[in-house]
């Protein structure tokens, strides 16, 4: 049983994200300059990122919580509930586990900021962030407001941008729609299991011109897709051929997605590769 006040190892606290993703967030956060901005946890799930954020950062007290973590906290998805059930704990469908997450905090609830509910509803962030994990973009809407309204608060030439599910082909958006402003960044990490970590270079540029671009022709998409091989120098081309594939089918471009397809192997340098692949040919391949 989890005791209130004592600190719960980051491994011990239930979650989505890898031991190697978790190990990251906590080295990252030791880095950021103190004070240079507020800490989004976007997707907290049951707090096994919030907790590895929280192992990061100074235990001086502060005079406002760090972190914002925002999540709907509500058993609403088939695979959220899936992963309730290993924990175990007896959530049904629709009810909330937010009482989960606050006892995972152990003793440090004084440190984060809980938003409760949809991200176009509580995700405004009016001040600047040093870092942002995002683990909710699960929609191209959903992205696009990340674009819009986080993006240009990230503090110049030390925020960070820790993209949980960048190299998951099933949600090929945040490639697609991440390449337009990849300029801005440099890579600090290009794979951390499923994730990528970005640093912002300069003063972020103007975003409200492509906040809600998801490409509609062929061209553009493959046109996008080409800037990210580009930023990783054509590292894991497999894996961005299999989202630039997915990403053509989404857009109604079956001709085109087809082709891309077949030029994927059904080998790959990631430990989840075959099963991506096999997921795309089911959808694309048939």
């Amino acid at each position: 049983m989890i005791q209130a006040g004592r600190s719960i190892p980051i491994s011990d606290v239930p979650g989505l994200i890898t031991t190697a993703e978790r190990q990251a967030l906590t080295a990252i956060t030791r880095e950021l300059p103190t004070g240079s901005g507020r800490i989004v946890d976007g997707g907290s799930f049951l707090g096994a990122s919030t907790v590895a954020i929280l192992e990061g950062l100074p235990s001086e007290s502060c005079e406002r919580p760090p972190v914002i973590a925002i999540d709907r906290f509500t058993a609403d998805d088939q695979y959220v509930l899936e992963e309730l059930w290993k924990v175990p704990v007896d959530i049904r469908l629709g009810e909330s586990f937010l009482p989960i997450f606050l006892k995972n905090l152990s003793g440090r609830a004084e440190k984060v900021e809980v938003r409760a509910g949809d991200l176009m509803r509580v995700g405004r962030v009016d001040e600047p962030i040093s870092m942002a994990f995002i683990d909710l973009a699960k929609s191209p809407q959903t992205y696009s407001y990340i674009l819009w309204q986080w993006v240009p608060k990230i503090v110049a030439r030390s925020g960070v941008v820790f993209h949980q599910d960048w190299w998951t082909p099933m949600q090929p958006w945040l490639m697609a729609m991440t390449a337009p402003i990849l300029h801005q960044f440099d890579v600090v990490a290009d794979m951390i299991d499923e994730s990528a970590v970005f640093r912002m270079k300069n003063v972020s540029e103007p975003i409200a011109a492509f906040a809600a671009s998801w490409p509609r022709s062929p061209e553009e998409m493959t046109n996008r897709f080409n800037t990210v091989r580009r930023m990783f120098a054509s590292r894991h081309e497999p894996l961005i051929t299999l989202a630039e594939a997915h990403s053509l089918h989404l857009i109604g471009a079956r001709t085109a997605a087809e082709g891309c397809f077949r030029a994927c192997s059904p080998e790959g340098d990631h430990p989840k590769y075959k099963y991506w692949y096999a997921l795309l040919d089911g959808i694309i391949g048939r």
